[in-house]
């Protein structure tokens, strides 16, 4: 009987710090850029060693990408480019979200997060 009256009172004024949140407070949503696209390509161009002889280019719809508790607008990318020995190196998966209206990539993403595929051939070169 006293450990369930002292529990009561240790619980009471803790349970009264958490405030619950109002009707009102939604979740601040970012957008993704208007030229998210013309992003990714300037990027693809600068970081690719042949930009311009890309296979298989597809990308998702702009969703929200789950990063570090956070959630950010971006898209998933994939890709096959070729390597410095000019040959084809294999379908390679990016993840491109958006902070501050500029582009980050994640490297060798949680695949798991994307949305349905479409063809990207505005990317390439």
């Amino acid at each position: 009987m006293k450990s369930s009256y002292l529990a009561a009172l240790l619980i009471a004024p803790l349970s009264a710090c958490v405030a619950a949140p109002s009707a009102d407070a939604k979740p601040k949503q970012a957008s993704i850029p208007a030229d998210y696209k013309a992003q990714i390509k300037e990027r693809l161009k600068t970081t690719l060693v042949d930009p311009y002889s890309l296979r298989d280019l597809e990308i998702t719809a702009p969703q929200p990408i789950p990063y570090f508790g956070s959630s950010y607008p971006g898209v998933c990318l994939r890709f096959n480019p070729k390597n410095n020995y000019g040959a084809y190196s294999g379908m390679q998966t990016y993840i491109v979200y958006f902070a501050g209206g500029r582009m980050k990539v994640i490297d060798h993403p949680n695949v798991k997060v994307c949305g349905a595929w479409k063809p990207a051939p505005e990317l390439a070169g």
